[in-house]
């Protein structure tokens, strides 16, 4: 096992560590995380004229659907399709509002992030974010 340690001036004294694996309890292979959850994926998007990923984790591409409706896709898939998607969108450099999100149709591999306007109408913003809790398959 390789470890390394740094400090930086003005810093608590360990403000860095690098390690390749860290080992079970037993020393036979690596750690499992129990009793903890992390986010499996996430993406930050904009779909005002083309469809395009920002930022990311374990999305491999999303689809342009129709207006205000984009498909998220895994790279690698969720254990099932009920897994937790949070939603949201912010405000667009034309200046629109969105007023609801909410993922549609989730499958092992996919989900659909959908906005919608103040006025009722399916919108595209340019600040679009989800994120997925879950076990990986």
């Amino acid at each position: 096992m390789s470890l390394s340690l740094s400090q930086q001036e003005g810093t608590c004294p360990l403000s860095e560590i690098r390690v390749t694996t860290i080992s079970d309890a037993a020393g036979t292979g690596p750690v499992t995380l129990t009793k903890q959850e992390a986010v499996k994926a996430y993406v930050s998007f904009d779909n005002v004229s083309t469809a395009t990923i920002e930022a990311s984790l374990n999305v491999s591409s999303i689809t342009d659907a129709a207006v205000g409706e984009t498909q998220v896709n895994l790279a690698s898939n969720m254990s099932s399709a009920t897994y937790c998607i949070t939603a949201c969108a912010g405000r667009t450099t034309s200046g629109g509002s969105p007023a609801a999100q909410w993922i549609y149709g989730p499958t092992a591999s996919k989900w659909q992030h959908e906005t919608m306007a103040n006025g009722g109408s399916y919108m595209d913003a340019d600040n679009n974010y989800s994120a997925a809790l879950g076990d990986l398959a």
